[in-house]
């Protein structure tokens, strides 16, 4: 039996938690190994929590559980859509599968929706989400104190873009 204990989802954080979830953040941001990880925590804090105990939490929090997709190991891409059936990388010619078959690398990936969603049931997030929507509705003003205010957004506006107090603006790059 599991003995790390989930009282109420987002209950206040044990210190190993807290630990295990920002070890798992920089295993994510600079990609090392679970035995990395396993040897990070074990250097640096009496308190270990396993990688599969922390997965585990974030499944159980969070209600999501990510897609797993094939990516080149040195990152050049994903192995989907038109690549998903390569099995050398066609950017730096690495092979997809190592001597065992298995993926040398491994993404996971949530949805935008997922992703949305996630936000949305965070209270303080979901406050900041609303912001442009509240923004506007004590807008009592002519000056330029918020890109809402701008010359953009308003032509968006007038394309009934963000018409519902929920709506969301992308941009990407």
């Amino acid at each position: 039996e599991d003995t790390m204990q989930i009282d109420d989802k987002f209950d206040t954080l044990n210190k190993e938690i807290i630990e295990g979830l920002k070890l798992l953040h920089l295993k994510s941001l600079y990609n090392f190994t679970e035995s990395a990880y396993d040897d990070i925590l074990n250097i640096f804090t009496a308190n270990n929590i396993s990688l599969y105990k922390i997965k585990k939490y974030l499944k159980e929090i969070t209600g999501l559980i990510p897609a797993f997709y094939d990516m080149c190991e040195n990152s050049c891409i994903c192995y989907t859509g038109q690549y998903e059936s390569y099995r050398i990388c066609p950017i730096c010619n690495s092979t997809r599968l190592d001597t065992r078959g298995k993926a040398k690398k491994i993404m996971p990936y949530l949805s935008v929706k997922d992703r949305l969603k996630l936000q949305f049931n965070d209270a303080n997030r979901a406050k900041e989400l609303y912001y442009r929507h509240q923004y506007l509705i004590n807008k009592n003003d002519d000056d330029l104190d918020d890109i809402f205010d701008g010359k953009i957004y308003k032509e968006l506006v007038n394309e009934n873009l963000f018409d519902d107090e929920r709506d969301v603006a992308f941009t990407a790059s």
